[in-house]
């Protein structure tokens, strides 16, 4: 885990990356993270909702969320595609009609995406578990794996989610977002610059807790 760093990546738009690394083969390359398209909110459209149960479990998901950020950038590709560690991150390609149909529904009616950028990602849609059920719904492009949201109750894969019913009634945001009593929306700063410097931070200090993440994420937008 020490050995995450973080650096652009010109060949690619100028966002923020964990070990990307250039290889000749793309099997033997780091996995990256870019969060360009990264949607920090909760947002609640038809059938879906990734409001939280309460505040524990909302703050909780944000320190979850780098710790297996940084665990997987710690992989190459081929050892990402494996099958003990498809098994371990619950790694799955999203190729169901019906799932990608959701997901491109709250991209676009709930995260207002342009549909012409829905389009650039192909219906190649694949999901990660940080814990407790919350998956991470992303795409990826070679080894660079771009989130998109965090489906925290499970409910764009609706038919496995447990108590879907109970889920629609959430309603405590997401702590990226909800920040502070101003409740400052990070749309309008940097997630970029605001995740690389928590993600430097955590990677180097594994005592850090989901408290003290948050605090940072309040200093920083103050």
């Amino acid at each position: 885990m020490n050995n995450a760093k973080i650096k652009a990546t010109p060949n690619l738009k100028q966002d923020t990356y964990i070990n990307a690394s250039r290889h000749t083969n793309i099997d033997d390359k780091k996995v990256s993270f870019s969060f360009a398209d990264f949607q920090t909110n909760s947002i609640q459209i038809d059938n879906f909702n990734n409001h939280y149960f309460n505040e524990e479990s909302s703050r909780n998901a944000v320190s979850d969320f780098f710790n297996i950020i940084i665990s997987i950038s710690n992989l190459n590709y081929k050892e990402l595609f494996s099958i003990a560690t498809k098994k371990e991150y619950h790694l799955n390609k999203l190729d169901d009609d019906k799932i990608i149909n959701r997901i491109e529904k709250v991209l676009l009616n709930g995260y207002h995406f342009p549909k012409e950028k829905i389009e650039e990602y192909e219906s190649e849609y694949f999901e990660f578990q940080i814990s407790d059920g919350k998956r991470v719904i992303c795409y990826k492009i070679d080894n660079v794996i771009f989130p998109l949201f965090i489906d925290c109750n499970h409910m764009i894969c609706i038919e496995s989610s447990r108590n879907p019913k109970a889920k629609q009634g959430y309603k405590y945001p997401s702590s990226f977002a909800k920040l502070n009593e101003k409740e400052l929306s990070l749309e309008e700063k940097n997630i970029n610059d605001f995740l690389k410097i928590i993600i430097e931070e955590h990677t180097y200090n594994n005592n850090l807790t989901s408290n003290d993440i948050i605090d940072m994420l309040k200093e920083l937008i103050k």
